[in-house]
């Protein structure tokens, strides 16, 4: 349907005539009159405003099926009866005409010309709208108790189905089944910090991952504000949180994440020169090493610290790897580490109030384990990030 100066133009096949702006379908009455229903473009629609030989027309559909209702009655090509059909053929029916003459007519069964009579006579025209095949019951749908606490699981936590269904006992597929039926927004949709729901960021047009560890790392920094003794406003909330002097200044989270296992190392330090990003790569390699990897190229963004630091080139040719830089503008092609850092922010840096800086910083260690040793990752099949090193659990340290 499309507006066309101020009249509604139908097209369907079997089109008869105009009136008003308005041509109808074959087997309509024109003197149709606000609440009556009549069929347009194959959909049982019901007029709300008087049609004249000039007036337009306004279809209301919402009294009988919603939007997405409305997008399913789109036919298959080989349809015999639409919505429109069905119409036709009850009024056949009603004039009295047999209905075996009838669906001979239609070229359909008298079994089905029979189950649309007799929906017609039931519910009239709303009978003949499809009706959902979904079961009336589903005794084995989980529970509503169980559903209620993945939901408020995910809405804590904001985590995935693997990691839901490890805390609750479930089958990952049911957390999945269970935050698609309640319509809960994808993790990419949502705000990390907030769980508020906005525009999904912009993935890479090409996803990669090399083929052994150790082939390519990739490196970053995170800033984080610190925290001021006593807690800061996640503790205390806005406005009341206890006096304190202005500049406490950032913490500079240095993380270095493996393109194919994934296993992460990370420093806090109170900057993020040269020559502090120079000694967490000389400390990372080492850490690889200790896992059996040899570190063979290593990534990072146009940073300066990263580009023109004589000392980070120095590390970088005494241990003999490559050196690479993304394109400009573009840090989606770093993202493993980009993704390292969201993920490190909502699980440790913002995962809960902290009373001190030195207790964020205390948590580091722990949550880094827990990233490495524990937590199944889906961008690496479910399996952990020390799995994909051959015997590296039994030298992680």
């Amino acid at each position: 349907m499309d507006q066309n100066q101020g009249l509604l133009a139908v097209d369907a096949v079997g089109l008869r005539k105009s009136f008003g702006g308005v041509r109808a379908v074959d087997g309509v009455d024109l003197s149709i009159r606000p609440g009556e229903i009549v069929a347009f473009l194959g959909v049982l629609t019901q007029i709300v405003v008087d049609v004249g030989e000039t007036s337009g027309v306004e279809l209301e559909l919402s009294k009988f099926f919603s939007s997405n209702a409305r997008r399913s009655l789109l036919s298959h090509a080989n349809a015999r009866l639409t919505p429109a059909g069905r119409l036709i053929m009850v009024q056949r029916i009603q004039s009295g005409r047999a209905v075996a003459h009838v669906a001979a007519e239609m070229g359909i069964s008298r079994t089905t010309a029979w189950r649309w009579w007799r929906r017609f006579r039931e519910c009239g025209p709303a009978g003949l709208i499809d009706r959902s095949s979904v079961a009336r019951s589903h005794p084995r749908q989980t529970k509503a108790c169980v559903e209620a606490r993945v939901r408020i699981m995910r809405h804590l936590t904001r985590r995935g189905p693997v990691f839901i269904a490890d805390k609750l006992g479930l089958q990952a597929s049911t957390v999945g089944r269970v935050l698609r039926r309640h319509h809960v927004p994808l993790l990419r949709e949502l705000d990390p910090v907030t769980g508020s729901v906005i525009r999904a960021t912009r993935r890479s047009a090409q996803r990669y991952e090399h083929d052994h560890p150790g082939s390519l790392i990739h490196v970053d920094v995170k800033k984080l504000g610190r925290i001021p003794d006593g807690g800061g406003w996640r503790l205390h909330g806005r406005g009341q949180r206890p006096a304190r002097k202005r500049g406490l200044g950032y913490d500079y989270v240095h993380t270095v994440i493996d393109d194919h296992s994934r296993v992460a190392y990370a420093e806090i330090h109170d900057d993020e020169k040269g020559t502090t990003a120079a000694g967490v790569l000389d400390r990372a390699i080492a850490f690889y090493a200790r896992l059996g990897v040899t570190v063979e190229r290593v990534i990072s963004d146009n940073a300066f610290a990263y580009r023109h630091s004589a000392a980070f080139k120095a590390v970088v040719d005494a241990h003999g790897i490559r050196q690479r830089f993304i394109k400009p503008h573009c840090p989606w092609t770093n993202g493993k580490v980009e993704r390292l850092n969201r993920t490190l922010a909502t699980e440790w840096a913002y995962a809960r109030p902290w009373s001190s800086n030195d207790d964020r910083k205390a948590g580091l260690t722990t949550w880094l384990d827990y990233y490495n040793l524990d937590r199944h990752h889906l961008g690496i099949g479910g399996k952990t990030p020390i799995d994909r090193i051959n015997n590296g659990r039994g030298q992680y340290t």
